[in-house]
C-alpha cells in the first residue's frame, strides 16, 4: 500500500488556490489507491511560535522510518531545525507554491531570515514539487538542483466552452489579493480592450 504523510499548516479546507491545489493532490492520489494521511500544523505558519514548532516535531517523530512525507512550503521553509533529525530516516519532499521570502510586504530582515531558513530546509528534502516554471526558476537561487524538482501545474476540470450572452463580464480569481498575483495587469489589459471597443 502506498502511503503519503502530508503536513499542512492551517485549515486544509480553506478556499485559496494553494489549499485547493493541496486538496486536488490528495484526491488524485487517493483515486489511484494511495492512502494520504493529512497532519494539520498550526495556523501561525510561516511565523510559528515555540509550541507550534514543538507540535510539528512531535508529528514528524511519530511517522515511521522510511515513510514518504510531503510538507507544504508554507511550513517547510521555517522548519529546518525540526526536519533535520528526520532527514535521513524519512523520505522528505517539499511542495513549494511560492518562496516565502518573496512574499509581499516583508521587511529586509524578515526576507533575509526566510530566505536562509527555506534554503536550509530545501537542502534537506529529497525532492521538491513546484507549481510553476517561475517558482522552479526562483528555487535556483536556493541551490535546489533541477533534477530534484518537478513542476506540476495546477489543472482545471474539463468543461464545455462558455457561450457569450449579455454585456456583463464576470471574472473569478481564487487566491489572495496581493500585488504579485498581477490583478492590476489583468485589469489594465481589460481596460485597454474596453477603451478600444473590443470588449
Amino acid at each position: 500500500m502506498n502511503i503519503l504523510h502530508f503536513l499542512l499548516p492551517g485549515d486544509p479546507d480553506s478556499r485559496t488556490g494553494g489549499y485547493l491545489y493541496d486538496a486536488r493532490i490528495t484526491a488524485g492520489l487517493e483515486s489511484l489507491g494511495w492512502t494520504v494521511q493529512r497532519h494539520r500544523l498550526a495556523d501561525s505558519f510561516p511565523f510559528p511560535g515555540a509550541a507550534e514548532l514543538a507540535h510539528a516535531a512531535e508529528i514528524l517523530a511519530g511517522i515511521p522510518d522510511d515513510a514518504l512525507v510531503l510538507i507544504d512550503g508554507l511550513a517547510l521553509g521555517v522548519l529546518p531545525a525540526v526536519i533535520a533529525p528526520h532527514a535521513a530516516r524519512l523520505r522528505l519532499a517539499g511542495l513549494v507554491h511560492h518562496p516565502l521570502a518573496e512574499e509581499t510586504g516583508l521587511d529586509e530582515a524578515a526576507r533575509h531570515w526566510l530566505f536562509e531558513s527555506e534554503k536550509a530546509a530545501l537542502a534537506m528534502v529529497r525532492h521538491s514539487i513546484v507549481t510553476s516554471p517561475f517558482t522552479a526558476s526562483a528555487l535556483a537561487d536556493y541551490g535546489v538542483p533541477t533534477e530534484r524538482m518537478k513542476v506540476i501545474l495546477p489543472g482545471t476540470d474539463p468543461a464545455p466552452v462558455a457561450k457569450g450572452g449579455g454585456t456583463s463580464l464576470h471574472i473569478l480569481a481564487v487566491g489572495t489579493l496581493t500585488p504579485r498575483k498581477g490583478h492590476d495587469v489583468l485589469l489594465t489589459a481589460l481596460g485597454t480592450l474596453l477603451i478600444n471597443g473590443e470588449g
